[in-house]
């Protein structure tokens, strides 16, 4: 590549490719392995450290009867061992983010392969947040119901450096190759429990769909590849879309393209009508599976959603018009179809999965909102929506036994009426009642839209039917939500059983409570929060 006088790059056929693009790309340093190793040093440490453990782990199994002659409970030394040890290699890597990794500007490696920044690094640290914490409230969860494998916490750690990798993707070939390393690692958990029919079963199903979707968006790239000209990284594409030349202009089969990308993220996102693979597998897998799956892939993959969207196809001369209706009947699909879908459900789990998809048509209008304060929205959300998850997964896992059915939590309060409250605060804030997180999530949504309304067409009611299609379903999802509240605290259901309230895990304990306080007094730094994602967030990763 050469530099013109004016600023305006050229590439060796002195095809025309920036004059003002949304990434300075004077901002944009070309790695160097010799000074600044350091930055690479996140997912590397984070590989060979996994890659230790795995080798311990299998030295320990392998030798456990020489190692441990006088500990009777050998195989739950070993599993503690390592998930243990992958919880300390997560809050070593944030340390070493936070300490070694900031204000380093913004990095390009492998010939603009992959991208590092703040901005980037502060999403990383999130990612191994919450990696550390489904580890935490699953474990006494997996050693009772005895599936105490200890491969179960390498996968985790391989779809955590999956997600690492796809933040920082800068090519359609590394988002590529991120995504199916996390989600591989997935299709291995969901049949973890192999004792399980169900367990097998979902496991089959998610990875026969999960294929098919990576073959459809693999032949989007490919449309995308041959006929923009052979560009595969995001500068090159976000520049040739910007700026079309004579030579390579957009046409019809790059739309096609576009869809293909569109319909395969979509796909991983459960979003209405590719979702129906999601109540399968989510009540096939056993529980801690189920929550890695609702939270992780969906918050790695939101974020690579918006920025593939937003700024490699966002300033191009794409249809925006189509892509838009498109999305706004998914959108829409998705709120109806989940709201509805979840009034019947008689297992948590299946619940869940369709208040999912619901949440995901919430998350689709923010994108449609879209500009600064629709992105801005949509990471708000995710944030908050993703620890409310973990928050109910965390009770949920708790409880350990007969939290198959919706039904069985009647028994919550019998057993700590401290759960039942903090349960029925964590659907409240799904729910978006004030003054809880969950409120505010889906405020920042409904303010883009309308904001957006004015902004983009100069009138306020383009948007105002979607408005209140939010608002009405929020209300028809409110008779879910107080259903379940009553059941836990009306119902009575004394033929089963739960755990003692003394045998919870500490460590358990800890994440829900902190989950817990972080949603019943967010409306007092609520300004602060939005302010913090925006400045180490979003200004970071959407250079400008």
């Amino acid at each position: 590549m050469k530099r013109s006088e004016n600023s305006i790059i050229y590439d060796n056929n002195n095809l025309l490719l920036i004059e003002n693009s949304a990434i300075n790309p004077n901002k944009l340093y070309e790695f160097n392995w010799d000074i600044n190793i350091i930055f690479a040093l996140p997912e590397l440490v984070l590989l060979f450290g996994i890659l230790f453990l795995l080798v311990f782990g299998s030295i320990l199994a392998k030798n456990k009867y020489t190692f441990f002659n006088q500990i009777i409970d050998k195989d739950n030394l070993i599993f503690k061992s390592i998930g243990y040890g992958m919880v300390s290699l997560f809050l070593f890597m944030i340390f070493f983010i936070i300490k070694f990794c900031s204000h380093i500007g913004v990095w390009t490696m492998f010939g603009n392969a992959l991208i590092i920044s703040d901005g980037h690094n502060n999403i990383k640290i999130l990612i191994l947040l919450i990696s550390a914490f489904l580890i935490l409230i699953s474990m006494r969860y997996l050693i009772i119901n005895q599936i105490n494998s200890f491969e179960y916490f390498i996968l985790i750690g391989f779809i955590t450096l999956g997600g690492m990798l796809l933040i920082s993707s800068f090519s359609f070939i590394n988002f590529y190759l991120a995504l199916e390393l996390q989600s591989i690692s997935i299709y291995l958990l969901c049949g973890f429990h192999r004792y399980s029919a169900w367990s097998i079963e979902a496991a089959l199903k998610y990875f026969i769909l999960g294929g098919v979707s990576s073959a459809i968006l693999l032949f989007g790239i490919s449309l995308i590849y041959g006929f923009s000209g052979g560009f595969i990284n995001f500068m090159d594409l976000h520049l040739f879309f910007k700026y079309p030349t004579e030579v390579l202009s957009f046409d019809i089969l790059q739309h096609i393209g576009l869809l293909f990308i569109l319909i395969g993220i979509l796909f991983k996102l459960a979003i209405v009508p590719f979702h129906f693979w999601a109540p399968e597998v989510y009540e096939g897998s056993f529980l801690p599976v189920t929550a890695l799956i609702a939270t992780l892939p969906k918050f790695t993959i939101i974020i690579s959603f918006l920025y593939i969207f937003d700024f490699v196809f966002g300033g191009s001369g794409i249809n925006h018009k189509l892509i838009e209706i498109i999305l706004m009947v998914v959108g829409s699909l998705s709120i109806f179809w989940g709201s509805i879908s979840a009034i019947k459900q008689k297992t948590i789990k299946r619940f869940l999965a369709y208040t999912s998809i619901n949440q995901m048509g919430f998350f689709i209008f923010g994108f449609i909102a879209g500009g600064s304060i629709g992105i801005q929205s949509c990471i708000n959300f995710i944030v908050i929506y993703v620890f409310q998850l973990l928050g109910i997964f965390g009770i949920m896992m708790v409880l350990v036994e007969n939290n198959q059915y919706i039904t069985d939590l009647s028994v919550i309060r019998k057993s700590n009426k401290s759960l039942a409250l903090m349960l029925s605060l964590f659907f409240f804030s799904l729910l978006g009642i004030p003054p809880f997180a969950g409120f505010f999530s889906k405020y920042y949504i409904l303010q883009a839209l309308v904001e957006q309304s004015i902004r983009k067409y100069n009138d306020l009611f383009i948007y105002l039917p979607f408005i209140f299609l939010l608002i009405i379903f929020s209300v028809i999802a409110a008779y879910y939500y107080f259903r379940i509240v009553k059941i836990i605290w009306f119902d009575d259901n004394s033929t089963k059983k739960i755990t003692d309230f003394e045998g919870i895990s500490k460590s358990s304990l800890i994440v829900v409570s902190l989950i817990f306080m972080f949603n019943l007094t967010f409306m007092l730094f609520e300004e602060y929060f939005v302010s913090f994602l925006s400045k180490y967030i979003y200004t970071c990763l959407y250079i400008v």
